[in-house]
């Protein structure tokens, strides 16, 4: 997902606390993978055919592994519904790209300290077999 996701490498992934960005959402959960996507019925609520449109997704998409969550809102999602802080808690983990440079990691690095987020960095790495391990940095670039 690196390539997909990241700038090829490049970018960076955030960690989150599930559990409290959970407590932010109306609903959350996993995104269930399907051979075929369900079918919204006339017959559905509209909770129900909501669900279906935000947690499922093909089956080919299912290395994602992926999680969502959801808000509703008794009318239309205004722009500033849609944008959302989230409490310094939420975040956990920075996953710094292996094709970063240097100086990206250090401003990501020095952001996130000046905001006081805790949390705990680390950074990707990729072999000659082009295998990517996620190591605990020890030391800022």
């Amino acid at each position: 997902m690196w390539d997909e996701y990241s700038d090829k490498h490049r970018g960076f992934c955030i960690g989150f606390d599930t559990k409290k960005m959970c407590e932010l959402s109306d609903r959350c959960g996993p995104v269930i993978y399907f051979d075929k996507l369900p079918e919204i019925l006339p017959s559905d609520s509209h909770h129900i055919e909501i669900f279906k449109q935000v947690f499922s997704k093909e089956i080919k998409w299912e290395h994602e592994k992926e999680y969502r969550m959801q808000r509703f809102y008794p009318n239309s999602a205004t722009d500033a519904h849609r944008r959302i802080k989230l409490p310094k808690g939420c975040y956990k983990v920075i996953i710094l790209g292996a094709k970063q440079s240097d100086e990206h990691k250090q401003e990501i690095i020095s952001i996130c300290k000046s905001q006081g987020l805790p949390v705990e960095f680390y950074i990707e790495t990729i072999n000659d077999n082009n295998e990517i391990t996620i190591n605990k940095m020890t030391n800022s670039p």
